[in-house]
């Protein structure tokens, strides 16, 4: 059986990161936001919602930002390309020769 590996482990937290976010959002705004307006008074429904927004605002502001960025840099720096790198990616693409163009 294979262990989990570093790279597996920085997946997990770009793919849970997103998730969660978005999740979260969906959550807040298709099931909480509804429930409150229909269960609470205008007033205690306005400061519900208000401290619901500032929590999961305080929560996505201070976890999300730095992970996914983050991870999502060093999935890129690390999987770029499965083989060697080139020194130089546009020149190492611009090398190839054009096709003929068939049309003129």
């Amino acid at each position: 059986m294979d262990t989990v590996g570093w790279w597996s482990l920085v997946r997990f937290a770009y793919v849970a990161g997103a998730a969660l976010r978005v999740g979260g959002q969906l959550a807040v705004s298709l099931v909480v936001l509804p429930l409150a307006r229909h269960l609470l008074a205008p007033r205690a429904e306005d400061r519900f919602t208000a401290a619901a927004g500032r929590r999961f605002g305080l929560l996505t502001g201070a976890v999300f930002p730095p992970v996914r960025p983050a991870t999502g840099w060093a999935m890129a720096w690390h999987g770029a390309s499965p083989g060697p790198r080139s020194p130089n990616p546009v020149t190492a693409v611009r090398s190839r020769p054009n096709p003929p163009c068939s049309s003129w």
